[in-house]
Parts: structure tokens; C-alpha cells; sequence
């Protein structure tokens, strides 16, 4: 029948946390602690409270202003305007709480001159002075002791402690706020501290900009001697190569070509058009007639002269030849006047025709001009190009220097005129007032905190006593904790004085036949009832009983468990199965045995050989081995076929048999015998036996988990309130024991050791 709790076992199931019920309890029993302690604790609080100085304080606001300053616009400033992030605002609350902000306040209200924070009397220091805590005054030490170690400004740091700067939730706002034991000095002291913060905002840009204006003054005059010591190499060069220009800074020679080139060009359109004319005026002057129709002879202001006059004297000539004969003088003068004309005409027409072939002939002449001498100028700069190439390298240097010294400047002057007119990056928009009431110290808080602490350590201290035994006390914190069956509570032992070491073994392990009425003997009564209600393999069963650790006490409530058997009739063999220390074989045998448990199963003897016999009970005892045991692996013997074989044959002898088998934990005996057994007792200490290790080794059973009957308790107090139910000392109303019910035991001075004899089958 598995041990595990069931509402069939219990009745109910178990809980394993601590109840209200129990918590109360336990304040019950320790009221007068609680009490003490949280009295205690809330004067304490009280004392302090009012032993505090008074502390005063005020608070200013400064906005990071992102805005751009439309002064500044047509300059490009030396150090940009904060952007508008979280980072930014985080780091301007650090900059207000720099050592440089808070060193300019020191010194410029002459901090280190006040009580307050170069040495007068720190907050509480009276209630400590008046409980005897106060440390005294450590003696003024001399300045620079060591000269590699800095010195601490303690006015620093005490400022530092007082001085809070905190962003307004996620706003650009800037709250800083400073404590100070008047009222009047923590407003003069927060403005103090915004105005250092804006000024050295101001002076850190006037700084860099006077910095970056004294390295571009610098950077100027290197700037200027570069460009001209380039316009002067430019200028030698083309001193030293004869190269001139001209008034847009083109080269002499590049523009006497170009101007060759568009005479040239013009020269040749003249000649081909003067050719053109000359030679159509002699295709006219070869027809009869046409002299006339050429187009300079008929523009001819002397051609139309002579015309007029020629037809002036053909006219006369014709009239006189009317008038007069052939030979008439007048008519004679007439016609020689007439043939004068038309000589002029054909002179004239003559020196048009010569004008014509003059300019063809000037033209051609002026062409073949230009054409040479635009050769001679191309052969010219042909042999002058690795001259111009160099001088265009020369020239780009001087034209890049003379920009880099022109942006160098501007921007100097542009830098010099930002220095004084730098604004700050934040503003104040709330000063300081006076505050009208301290903020601390918050007396009603703390007298509420000291209530509230003394009673929560109160209760703690009550709780940490309760918690302090490693094992558990009641039945149900068993059960919860090892999930097994409550088989019975086993009182404790109570020593008597004048026996000796072995005396006092033998009865321990034999008290159920020296002692039948005392109340440890009534639990292994109940034990033996509740190992019998679960067992489910008829009256013959082999029983293992063993604990998660030594010195449990396992192995007395093994023998007076078998004794009890024993002496009610059941035919019983009490096994000493710890092969490794046998104390029950050192405790009941007291002469000297031949063979035991391990010889019979390491030579595979009959067991019968090792069973010893109590004449005055008949009981059946096998010890663990023989007066000189041999040196071998227990675990080896025991997984050996032998041990399933010897409990076999053994069933058939006896009813109970009772196995008292090492610890769990240390050894790994109990779990080979665990195999071959068909109920196993679990054994725990009260208040001793740590349930994790208890859980631990009931795990490494748990491949006999169904032969797990329950849990032994053992060692209980019954004086104790914490003790199981079924040994609990009841109280009157008032709380108090009643004597009537206190378990007591008659000493027994003389114990009958057993007469063991070897048993014969």
C-alpha cells in the first residue's frame, strides 16, 4: 500500500504553507517581543525626528532654449546651438551639478566662511551625542601630507550632497533646488547656482570663439604670405619668359593670333571678292558697248560729268551742222571738243578698270601678308607651350591661394564679431524664492516609518526565531513536506545518568521489554498498528526501516519495533542490515559470533547458520557479520542474487522480518535492499532533519515508491507546544501547562541483557 497522502489516508488533504492560523499563534507567543521591539523602534524614531535641524528649500527653473538667435544669422558661429534631444537636456543637468558651477558658487558667496558647511554640527549629531554614538571630532590634519594624493574639499562635497538638479519630466525645464538650514540662503544660493551655469555657458563661447580667432589669425598671416609668394612667382615667370597680358589678363600672343586669324579671314574674302570684280570688268571691257554698263563707271561722279558735257557737245555739234557747213570752224571746234570728251571717258572708264585690278592685286598682296606672319605666330607658340602650361600652373596656385586667404579672412572678421555678441543656450525662467516652510525633516513620516519598521522587524525577529530549527515540529509540515503517510510520533529518550555507554545501547534497543508501559513503548505500539493497517502482502512481510541521514535513531525503534512482534507472538527476525557500522550486532551480541549477515551472503552459507536466538522471548536475531568481518564491497554483496534468495527462503520462516538498514544519503545500501523488501518505514528527527535532505533521499527511493509505508517522526518533545498532536502538552485558559498531563519515565537501573544462542532449524 503506497505511503503517499490520499483523503482516504488523512481524511483531509494537507496544506503545506503556513496557515493565518498559525501566524497568529506565533504572535500570540511572542506578543511581548513585538511589543518591546516596536516600542523600541517608534522612540527611536520619535527622538530623531526631533532632534533634526530644520531644512529649508529652494528650487529655480532654467529652460534649454533651442531657439535660434536671428541676430547671429548671417554669421556661421564658432559653437552650434544645442539641438533639442533628451540627451542634450541630460547633459546640461550634469554641467549644473559640474564642480566648476558649484566651486564658482563656494567662492563668490564665500560658502567656506559658513558654519554650515565647513564643519558646524551635522543633522542629528545631537540625538547621537546624547545615546553616546557621536564619533568626536577627528583633530584638524596638516595640508598636504602627501603631495601624490589630492586633498577632499569637504565644503565641496557637503554643497555637492545638497544641491539636487532634476529634468521636469520631458520637457526642456531644468528644476534645480538646494537645501540649506536658512531659508534665505538656499534662494540666494540656487540663483547663485543658475546665473554660474548661464555665465559659464556665455564664457565657454566666448572662449572658443576668441580661440578659434587667435588660431585663424595665425592661419591668416600664413594664409596671405602663401598667396603672395604665388603671385610673385607668377610674375617672375612671366618676367623671365617675356609673356605679357593684356587688360583681361589674355596673353599678348594668344590675341595678336587671334587678331591674325580674323584679319586673315577678312583678307581672304577681300581678295576673292576684288578678284571677282576685276575679273568681271574684263569680260565687259571685251564687249563692244558694255564699258558702260560696268557698275563704278556708272557710279563715276567724273564719268557722268564727262557725259553731261559729251552730250552738251554732241548737241552743239549737231545744231552747227544744221547752221554751218563741214568745214565751219565752229563746227570743226565742236567736234574736237567732242572727240576731247569721249577721250576723257575712255581714260577714265580705263583708270576705273586699273583700280580694279590695283585693289585685286593690294589684296591678294595684303593675304599672302597675313598668311605668313600668322605661320611665323603659330610656329611661334607652338615652341612657346611648355611655357604657357607652366604659367597656367603657376597661375591656379595663385588664384587658389588668393580664395583660401579670402574665406580665411572673412571668416576671421566673422569670428572677431562673434565675440561679442554670444547669447546663452538657456534661460531662467523661474527664480528663487524664499520657502516659507522646511522640507525637512517630515516628523510625522518618520515617527510612521519607525512604527512601521520596528513592527515589521518585529515580527520578522518573532518569525526568524520560530525559523531557526532546520527540521519540521507538526505531523501536517511532515506529511506536506515528504508527501508521505504520519506513522507514529516517537517520544525522546530521556538518559539515565549511571549507565554506561553500553548499558544505555542495550537499553535503547530493548526498552519495549524492560520498560512496556513507558510512552515510548505505547508509540511503537501505535507503530506497529499503522504498519499493519497498511500493509497489503498478508501477515509475512519483510520490513526495511532507514532515514535520510545518520544518527537518526532508526536502529532502536527497528529493535523494539521486532521485540514487539516478538513478544506478541509473531515469529520475527530483527536483520542488522548495516554491513558497514552494525551497531545493533555490537549493542545485543554481546559475546563473540562466528558468521553474520555478510559472510553468509559473500560464501553463500545457509542463513540459518548466522540466526541467533533470545531464550527468554524467542526472538530471532541475524547479525551484520562476525567478530572479524573481511574487507569487501558491501554494495557488491548485497546486489548479488544471494540476498533476493536468502529473503526468500527466510518469508518462509518468519512472519516479520525486520531489516535495519543504513542511512540513505551516505550510502547506497538502504536502496539495494530497498528492491527485496515489502514495506519500507521512513524515519525523520524532530525539529532536526533538514526536509530538503528528507526529500532528497525519498526521491532516491522513489523507484519503491509503493512500498513506502510512512514516516516515522522521531525524538519528539511532548513538553513542547510545537510537538505533534498526539504528544502536545495542553494549556489551560491561561496559557499556562498543566502538570497533571506531563509525561515522565521511571528510571531503570538494572537491564537483563538477551541470551542469544544459535538458533537450529
Amino acid at each position: 500500500m503506497s505511503a503517499e497522502l490520499t483523503t482516504e489516508g488523512t481524511g483531509e488533504e494537507r496544506q503545506a504553507e503556513v496557515s493565518l492560523g498559525d501566524i497568529l499563534a506565533m504572535m500570540r507567543r511572542r506578543l511581548w517581543l513585538i511589543i518591546a521591539v516596536t516600542v523600541a523602534a517608534t522612540a527611536v524614531a520619535v527622538a530623531f525626528a526631533y532632534s533634526l535641524t530644520p531644512i529649508y528649500e529652494a528650487s529655480a527653473t532654467v529652460l534649454v532654449d533651442n531657439r535660434k538667435k536671428a541676430v547671429l544669422n548671417p554669421f556661421e558661429q564658432v559653437m552650434n546651438e544645442l539641438p533639442a534631444d533628451t540627451p542634450t537636456v541630460e547633459s546640461e543637468v550634469e554641467l549644473i551639478r559640474s564642480n566648476g558651477v558649484m566651486l564658482a558658487v563656494i567662492e563668490e558667496l564665500k560658502l567656506r566662511e559658513e558654519a554650515e558647511f565647513s564643519g558646524g554640527e551635522k543633522k542629528g549629531n545631537s540625538l547621537l551625542k546624547a545615546l553616546g554614538l557621536a564619533q568626536e571630532a577627528a583633530p584638524e590634519r596638516k595640508l598636504h601630507q602627501n603631495p601624490d594624493k589630492p586633498d577632499r574639499d569637504e565644503v565641496l562635497a557637503e554643497f555637492a550632497t545638497r544641491l539636487k538638479v532634476q529634468r521636469k519630466r520631458n520637457s526642456y525645464l531644468i528644476e534645480v533646488s538646494f537645501a540649506s538650514q536658512s531659508a534665505v540662503q538656499s534662494a540666494r544660493i540656487v540663483n547663485a547656482v543658475v546665473n554660474a551655469y548661464i555665465k559659464s555657458q556665455l564664457e565657454a563661447k566666448m572662449k572658443q570663439a576668441g580661440m578659434a580667432a587667435e588660431w585663424l589669425a595665425e592661419k591668416l598671416e600664413r594664409m596671405r604670405l602663401a598667396a603672395v609668394a604665388a603671385d610673385h612667382r607668377v610674375a617672375e615667370f612671366k618676367s623671365k619668359n617675356t609673356l605679357i597680358d593684356t587688360e583681361h589678363g589674355q596673353r599678348l600672343d594668344d590675341k595678336e593670333l587671334a587678331r591674325l586669324l580674323e584679319q586673315a579671314v577678312l583678307a581672304r574674302t577681300q581678295v576673292a571678292e576684288a578678284r571677282a570684280k576685276y575679273e568681271q570688268v574684263q569680260r565687259l571691257m571685251k564687249t563692244p558697248g558694255a564699258r558702260a554698263a560696268i557698275a563704278d563707271v556708272l557710279d563715276s561722279h567724273t564719268v557722268r560729268m564727262l557725259k553731261d558735257q559729251l552730250v552738251k557737245a554732241t548737241r552743239r555739234e549737231a545744231e552747227l551742222v544744221t547752221r554751218y557747213g563741214d568745214r565751219h570752224p565752229e563746227l570743226i571746234k565742236a567736234r574736237a571738243e567732242v572727240r576731247d570728251v569721249e577721250i576723257k571717258i575712255d581714260l577714265e572708264v580705263d583708270q576705273i578698270v586699273a583700280n580694279y585690278k590695283s585693289a585685286y592685286e593690294v589684296a591678294a598682296t595684303r593675304e599672302r601678308t597675313l598668311t605668313q606672319n600668322l605661320e611665323k605666330l603659330k610656329l611661334n607658340q607652338a615652341m612657346t607651350n611648355d611655357v604657357t602650361v607652366r604659367l597656367k600652373d603657376l597661375e591656379r596656385e595663385a588664384h587658389s591661394a588668393r580664395q583660401v586667404y579670402e574665406a580665411f579672412l572673412t571668416r576671421y572678421k566673422n569670428t572677431v564679431e562673434q565675440q561679442t555678441m554670444q547669447y546663452g543656450d538657456s534661460r531662467i525662467t523661474e527664480t528663487a524664492t524664499t520657502p516659507l516652510n522646511p522640507a525637512s525633516p517630515k516628523r510625522k513620516k518618520i515617527m510612521l516609518l519607525g512604527f512601521a519598521g520596528g513592527l515589521g522587524l518585529a515580527l520578522l525577529l518573532a518569525f526568524a526565531l520560530e525559523m531557526m530549527q532546520p527540521g519540521l515540529a507538526r505531523p501536517e509540515d511532515f506529511e506536506a513536506a515528504t508527501k508521505l503517510a504520519h506513522l507514529a510520533s516517537v517520544p525522546k529518550l530521556e538518559e539515565v545518568g549511571k549507565l554506561g555507554e553500553t548499558a544505555a545501547a542495550l537499553r535503547r534497543n530493548r526498552l519495549i521489554v524492560v520498560e512496556p508501559e513507558a510512552q515510548f513503548c505505547e508509540a511503537i505500539r501505535a507503530l506497529r498498528h499503522a504498519l499493519d493497517r497498511r500493509s497489503s502482502q498478508g501477515k509475512r512481510r519483510v520490513i526495511m526501516v532507514t532515514s535520510a541521514l545518520p544518527h537518526e535513531g532508526k536502529s532502536a525503534i527497528t529493535s523494539n519495533l521486532a521485540h514487539h512482534y516478538s513478544l506478541s507472538g509473531a515469529r520475527t527476525l530483527l536483520i542488522d542490515g548495516d554491513l558497514r557500522r552494525a551497531s545493533l550486532t555490537r549493542s545485543l551480541c554481546t559475546g563473540a559470533q562466528d558468521v553474520g549477515l555478510l559472510e553468509s551472503l559473500l560464501h553463500r552459507m545457509p542463513v540459518e547458520e548466522a540466526i541467533l536466538v533470545d531464550e527468554s522471548t524467542g526472538f530471532c536475531f541475524l547479525p551484520a557479520h562476525g567478530a572479524s568481518p573481511p574487507r569487501v564491497s558491501v554494495p557488491e554483496v548485497l546486489a548479488s542474487v544471494s540476498l533476493k534468495g536468502m529473503l526468500d527462503r527466510l518469508r518462509d520462516q518468519f512472519d516479520i522480518i525486520m531489516v535495519d538498514c543504513p542511512p540513505v544519503l551516505p550510502v547506497v545500501d538502504a536502496r539495494i535492499v530497498a528492491d527485496h523488501v515489502d514495506q519500507i518505514a521512513f524515519l525523520m528527527r524532530w525539529k532536526k532533519t533538514p526536509k530538503e535532505l528528507a526529500r532528497r533521499a525519498i526521491r532516491n527511493l522513489s523507484g519503491n515508491g509503493e512500498k513506502l509505508a510512512g514516516l516515522i517522526v522521531n525524538e519528539v518533545d511532548p513538553r513542547d507546544y510545537e510537538a505533534t498532536y498526539s504528544y502536545r502538552v495542553e494549556t489551560n485558559r491561561k496559557g499556562k501547562r498543566n502538570p497533571s498531563r506531563r509525561v515522565t519515565y521511571a528510571p531503570v537501573l538494572e537491564i537483563d541483557a538477551a541470551e542469544f544462542r544459535p538458533r537450529r532449524t
